[in-house]
């Protein structure tokens, strides 16, 4: 028997019709939403049931969104703008952001309660420590 060549990168996603193979879960499920919940209502329009017409406009829409999310951009760019909206929704009402790296070694030192009068009153005036 002669060598078959290996597929390179097996470890990249499969794609079809322009959706990779961790997405398509979704596409069903939208589709078959699409389909079901008309099916159940009993929907038509002028006598013409709505499930089959619904079901393909869900899937033509849902193809769209994943290669409209999927091209040009970074793997799981989706995942991570919807979790920074989720966090900036989550932190914009509180008067306090995150604490950040550089937060930890300014409070190392406790300046503030070791400082003079006149030291608090320059760092509230000019934002800048003596």
């Amino acid at each position: 028997m002669r060598e078959r060549p290996v597929r390179p990168r097996i470890w990249k996603p499969v794609i079809k019709f322009g959706v990779n193979d961790t997405d398509r879960k979704y596409v069903y499920g939208f589709t078959a939403l699409c389909f079901i919940v008309p099916f159940f209502l009993n929907l038509s329009v002028f006598r013409i049931p709505l499930p089959l017409p619904m079901a393909l406009l869900g899937l033509a829409v849902s193809i769209g969104f994943f290669n409209y999310v999927s091209k040009g951009r970074r793997p799981r760019w989706l995942q991570n703008r919807v979790k920074g909206l989720v966090e900036d929704i989550k932190y914009r009402s509180r008067r306090v952001r995150r604490s950040l790296p550089r937060d930890e070694v300014k409070r190392a030192t406790n300046w503030i309660t070791d400082a003079s009068q006149e030291e608090i009153v320059y760092f509230l005036t000019t934002g800048e420590t003596i």
